[in-house]
């Protein structure tokens, strides 16, 4: 019988015991033995919050009691609540008054951790119980967690175009890209592909020259400044590519390639709806020709010249996800 009460006893001690406002409540109580002790002050706030021990600990306070003059106590209180820290001097008739004061202080200040129970009252403090300082100081503010970060917005578009260079040494040059942009909150970047329509120079015999076409390769950045329905923007862009020509109205009708590229930049407009995935976008662009490729048709001389400056001027739309 006695092995079995020990045994018995022994489980009991083992068994988890329930969470007591002793752990959700660091206090430092520091006062003299006339005083009531820190488990007296603990057992009065879970009077006033029975629920504290529900709410995850991060409620720390220190307590330092000390006599005032006139026969008085009065006591020191700091508390902290996840790093926001308070203090306030409260003074009293007796101990056990500024022990029931810092039990309100330590039970409202625990309605500021985030997981608290909703308080079902307002204690005050004791009557008699003078505040020597500024009386909002020592109870913590509500913690407010900070904005999450402002994410930037991602879009995905892809574009149709249609360009033409008024300055091409044939007149204009018409030609048709197919470009992808992604969009990082203001920053546009593109890449495009685009063909050239065949473009035909005269040589200066009757019957001879040269078509002449382009493909190219183009990439642009844009910095975008968006409103509901339409955004303007400002672009750097770079173009490479290859121009082919291939004579004609000759006894041999050579094709011929030479590597081409310009840099520039220019102006952007993009016009749909705030929410809408369907826009239509407009471009003017001055590009310098870093090649200027000759056209020489064998037998006749030369047929045409990139000149130093394209101009182009394009008209598109785009589907945009999401």
């Amino acid at each position: 019988m006695r092995t079995s009460g020990v045994v018995i006893a022994l489980s009991l001690c083992l068994l988890p015991r329930p969470a007591r406002a002793q752990d959700a409540l660091a206090l430092v109580w520091s006062a003299p033995p006339s005083c009531p002790s820190r488990d007296e002050v603990v057992a009065r706030v879970a009077r006033l919050r029975p629920n504290l021990t529900r709410a995850a600990s991060g409620l720390r306070a220190t307590a330092t009691v000390t006599p005032a003059p006139r026969g008085r106590w009065r006591v020191r209180l700091r508390t902290e609540v996840h790093g926001d820290v308070g203090e306030r001097s409260l003074e009293g008739r007796t101990c056990a008054l500024i022990a029931d004061a810092t039990a309100v202080v330590l039970a409202l200040a625990s309605d500021a951790l985030p997981d608290a129970p909703p308080p079902a009252d307002h204690p005050a403090l004791p009557e008699s119980v003078v505040q020597l300082d500024d009386p909002e100081s020592a109870l913590p503010r509500p913690v407010v967690l900070p904005p999450p970060p402002a994410t930037t917005r991602r879009q995905l578009a892809l574009g149709l175009d249609a360009a033409v260079d008024p300055l091409a040494f044939a007149g204009a040059a018409i030609a048709l890209a197919l470009r992808g942009a992604l969009e990082l909150g203001a920053l546009r970047v593109e890449l495009g592909l685009a063909q050239q329509l065949p473009t035909t120079l005269s040589g200066a015999r009757e019957g001879t020259g040269a078509d002449v076409l382009a493909t190219t390769l183009s990439a642009r950045a844009c910095a975008m400044r968006a409103r509901p329905t339409v955004s303007i923007g400002l672009c750097a862009s770079a173009t490479g590519g290859v121009m082919w020509a291939t004579a004609f109205g000759l006894q041999r009708n050579d094709i011929a390639a030479w590597p081409w590229a310009a840099a520039g930049g220019g102006a952007a407009l993009r016009v749909g709806p705030g929410r809408g995935r369907i826009a239509v976008i407009a471009r003017v662009e001055a590009l310098a020709n870093l090649t200027r490729p000759r056209f020489v048709v064998e037998g006749v001389g030369v047929a045409g010249e990139v000149a130093p400056l394209a101009l182009w001027t394009s008209l598109g739309v785009e589907m945009r996800w999401p």
